[in-house]
This record gives C-alpha cells, structure tokens and sequence, in this order.
C-alpha cells in the first residue's frame, strides 16, 4: 500500500486514544482508509497498538483493519503492542483453523486406486498449459465473481487487488481472512457433488496453487501440524500403513503447540456407559516431500502468528505411527507418499 505524504486526523485520533472520536469515524471510512500507511510510515492500528489503546485496537480490528500491513520499522502492529491484553486480540476468534470443522467428519477419506487417479487429475490437469499465454485476468475474475460474494469488503479487497495486480498471493492472504470464503471453498471442495467442469473458480484457484510460478518460493518441505478430534472406530479404520488424502485445502501450522492448543479446546469429555472415551484430542504430523504440496504462507497471512502451512487438496499420506498417550489423546504421524509421476505430454495452449 502506498505511503500518504500527510497524516489524517483519523490516525491522530487512534494514536492519542480517542475512543469516541474513533467510533464515529470507523463506520464512515473504507478499509483502504483506515489501513492507509500514513508519512510516519505506520497505520492507524500500528499506532493503537503501540499506545496501548486496547479499546480502539478492539475497534480497529473489528472493523476489518489488516493485521499484517509492516511499518517503517518493519513490525507489524502485533509487534507494536506491549500489552498481553492487545496480543491476545490478533489470536483468531474461530477455534477450529487448525483442528477439524466440528461436523464429526474427520480430515480424511480412503485413498484407493481411483482416489489416486482423481487427485492426478485435480494436481496435473492445468500443469502444462503454460502461464505466459494463459488468460490470468481471465481467471482472476472469476474466482473473485465466483468466491467474492461469501462476505463483505474484507475478502472482497484482496480479490480485487489479486485481479488487478494480477498476483496469486492476494489470493492467499483471502484464504487466510477469518470468513466464509476459505470455510465455503472447503465445502464445496468436500461435497460429493464437486464438479471442476462447473465450479471453475475453485478450479482456478487449485490451478494457481498448484501451478503458479510466483508461487514457487513458498513451496514447503517439513513436518507441520494439525488438530483432529477422531473416534475410536475411526482409529480402527485407519491403522498404521494405512494411505489417507484430504479432500479439500489443510491449513496446518509449523508450531505444534498451536495446534495442539486447537486440538485440546474442542475436546468433548464425554464417555460411554462402559467408561470409554467417547471422542479423542489427535495431533497429528504431516510430513511435507513433496514441491509444492503445501506452502508456507505465514508472511502472506493475516494472522502471522499462526505460522501456517497451507496443504493442497487431494494429497496422499500414509500413517507411519500411532501413538495412544492417554485415553482422550492421540498422537499421529503421518507422511506423504511419494509424488504421482508426469508421464503425460501437455500442450502449451489453454
């Protein structure tokens, strides 16, 4: 974002904690005005937060302000603050980021032959076509028509600055807003009813993560984690070498107590009338080999904190290890299967 050569009375009003002077203003202002870097080279949240203003910062971020805009020191606002109270305002709302959506279905399904031939399909069906000629215009628009209308301006933005910059990590950093938009596109990823022939924009956006070259530098390799609340017959179902796929977007983090704080929160203790857990915590590792099977997006994200590896769709594990800590606890390693093999010939046309 631009730097302003003037400083606004709104940021004034930010740094210097006045709250009603805040309140009336916030309604009136676009999101670009308020996250606007002003001469100091700061935002009007850098300055709420550095001042300890917890009330404006409860304000600024309500509102949609970015959480992930660096300053002319190059400290995002969460650096700013000094205050345990402001800190805690940028960890994310929702509980279930990096743990299961609560629905009772876990993260993965069976990977049989044809599992294995649909996610060739979904990671290779545009990897040749070749991204100088392709219509990246074309596409940006539609994802944004297809995707934009699952919340307000707080998504919208970053579509529009995706389209007309024509850059995919706008894209990314959508995903990463707390929204409808990243829990919609998982949706509609999941159902058995997905069809690539119809929901091109969710298409389009597989096509970018997986094939984008400027997305090449956040390619991830490593162990990451995630939270999962599983069963005991779930447990039965996927024993160790068994292969899993997930099918639909994975965020993971690369900091396994996050993810086991996840975990842990959702955790029901409920028993059955014989004494035995009903439900379990499972933190498990994924073990990234692959090129870009996940990408590192801590540094696009808006909730930097996070530390998030975000894992494509359609990606093959096997279940190395299986290790009961206590009855509602349950750690799992997992790594991914080695990587499909190329062998088709693509044009370079789209």
């Amino acid at each position: 974002m631009a730097q302003s050569s003037t400083t606004s009375l709104f940021y004034y009003s930010c740094r210097n904690g006045k709250l009603d002077e805040v309140s009336e203003q916030l309604p009136k202002m676009t999101l670009e005005e308020i996250d606007q870097v002003q001469a100091n080279g700061s935002t009007a949240l850098h300055a709420a937060c550095y001042y300890n203003h917890v009330e404006i910062v409860k304000l600024l971020l309500k509102r949609g302000a970015s959480r992930s805009i660096q300053n002319v020191h190059k400290c995002l606002p969460y650096d700013e603050a000094e205050k345990e109270e402001i800190k805690k305002l940028f960890v994310r709302e929702t509980s279930n980021r990096f743990n299961d959506d609560g629905t009772g279905h876990i993260d993965w399904m069976k990977c049989d032959q044809a599992a294995e031939e649909l996610a060739h399909e979904y990671r290779f069906r545009h990897a040749g076509f070749g991204w100088k000629k392709k219509d990246i215009d074309r596409r940006m628009k539609c994802i944004k028509e297809e995707m934009s209308h699952t919340d307000d301006e707080k998504v919208g933005r970053f579509l529009t600055r995706a389209e007309l910059d024509q850059n995919p990590l706008y894209l990314l950093k959508a995903y990463t807003v707390e929204s409808n938009f990243y829990k919609k596109l998982n949706k509609d990823l999941a159902t058995k009813h997905f069809d690539q022939g119809t929901n091109s924009g969710i298409v389009y956006f597989i096509d970018f993560f997986f094939n984008c070259p400027d997305l090449a530098k956040l390619s991830f390799k490593g162990k990451v984690y995630r939270g999962m609340l599983i069963t005991q017959d779930d447990l039965k179902q996927y024993g160790i070498g068994g292969k899993v796929m997930n099918k639909a977007f994975m965020s993971t983090t690369r900091d396994r107590n996050i993810a086991e704080g996840f975990a842990r929160n959702e955790l029901i203790h409920r028993a059955t009338a014989h004494g035995q857990q009903v439900k379990m915590a499972a933190l498990c590792a994924y073990e990234i080999i692959n090129d870009r099977t996940g990408l590192d997006i801590e540094q696009v994200s808006e909730y930097v904190i996070e530390r998030e590896v975000l894992v494509g769709p359609y990606t093959a594990f096997v279940i190395s290890n299986i290790r009961k800590v206590r009855s509602d606890y349950v750690e799992i390693d997992l790594r991914e299967c080695e990587k499909v093999n190329e062998e088709e010939e693509f044009d370079d046309e789209d």
